[in-house]
């Protein structure tokens, strides 16, 4: 799992959201427990952020209020890296996004 994790940070940090979902797609569908829906979470994220770059402010929307929603369920600190950060960093983009839609606005950061 965590080649994946490091792969989908990778991509999702140099704004390669589209890829970033790619590489969790797979490890999702064979994850099981809590771990698949903070996986989810972060797959509806980068999906959002794709969306945001392609300025299709409908899916942005959508995908990010569906990866809040999973994603706030888990504790700050979930595979590995910061959610509560990572949300709160989501948060400002989103509710600014008209401004500026440059979804290269928030990074993952991880903790170890």
């Amino acid at each position: 799992m965590k080649k994946n994790l490091k792969e989908f940070i990778s991509y999702f940090n140099k704004g390669n959201f589209f890829e970033a979902h790619e590489v969790l797609e797979d490890l999702w569908r064979k994850t099981l427990g809590t771990d698949k829906d903070a996986l989810q979470g972060l797959i509806q994220l980068a999906v959002a952020c794709h969306h945001a770059k392609h300025k299709n402010e409908k899916g942005a929307f959508y995908e990010y209020s569906l990866a809040r929603k999973k994603l706030t369920q888990h504790p700050p600190i979930t595979l590995e890296i910061n959610l509560k950060k990572l949300l709160s960093d989501a948060e400002i983009f989103f509710s600014h996004y008209k401004l500026h839609s440059d979804s290269s606005l928030f990074k993952i950061q991880t903790v170890k």
